[in-house]
């Protein structure tokens, strides 16, 4: 199975709704009336995060998801520790961001329990590359990117939809050259009269216009 089938896998798992209005038709933000200030508009925040998460995290820190470790009865499972506390400390995440997480590493956690520690520990290898099926595939990639380590410094604003609470804005991340790697599609929700990402997946066709 490719990377970008496993990636494809796990986004359609991470379809879940973000809290807001989710019954009324996402409107184009540059046609929306909302008075919300531009400082604060869907768009805005997505470049920000990805300007500064581009900059000083990516290829750095390892904080897009959960890690595998070792707990105290010999199994493997997920720990979300660093992952939540970067999620706190950034100020770009809604609260509800996790949350729809949590179903996938659930999962994953369930297929960690197969995986012999005697296996991983004589083969050198991660726990994760002896799960058996998609379960843990997102664990193999850069979840806000779907990169494995290639480079990327550049994003771009696609489109940008608003409905009610919530908006949707698609980004392009590449390089100086030009290259287009992936399409992050990013849920937002208002809260506290601030936008907040609580979504993102990756695709890596360009949207149709």
């Amino acid at each position: 199975m490719t990377i970008k089938f496993a990636v494809f896998f796990v986004v359609l798992i991470l379809m879940s709704a973000c809290n807001g209005d989710k019954k009324a038709p996402f409107t184009d933000v540059n046609t929306s009336t909302s008075a919300i200030p531009v400082a604060n508009q869907p768009e805005k925040i997505v470049l920000n995060f990805y300007r500064w998460y581009l900059k000083n995290v990516y290829q750095k820190e390892m904080v897009e998801s959960a890690e595998v470790k070792l707990t105290t009865d010999s199994l493997y499972q997920l720990d979300a520790s660093k992952h939540l506390a970067f999620l706190k400390k950034v100020g770009y995440f809604s609260s509800s961001f996790y949350e729809n997480e949590r179903s996938v590493y659930k999962a994953c956690d369930s297929a960690l329990t197969k995986v012999s520690r005697k296996q991983v520990e004589e083969s050198g290898g991660n726990a994760a590359d002896f799960v058996q099926g998609n379960d843990c595939a997102f664990l193999n990639y850069m979840n806000w990117t779907g990169g494995q380590g290639e480079t990327l410094n550049t994003v771009n604003i696609i489109n940008s939809k608003i409905s009610g609470q919530s908006a949707m804005v698609t980004a392009v991340l590449g390089d100086s050259t030009g290259f287009k790697y992936s399409y992050p599609i990013i849920t937002l929700a208002l809260e506290n009269n601030s936008w907040k990402i609580c979504r993102i997946e990756i695709s890596y066709d360009a949207p149709k216009k």
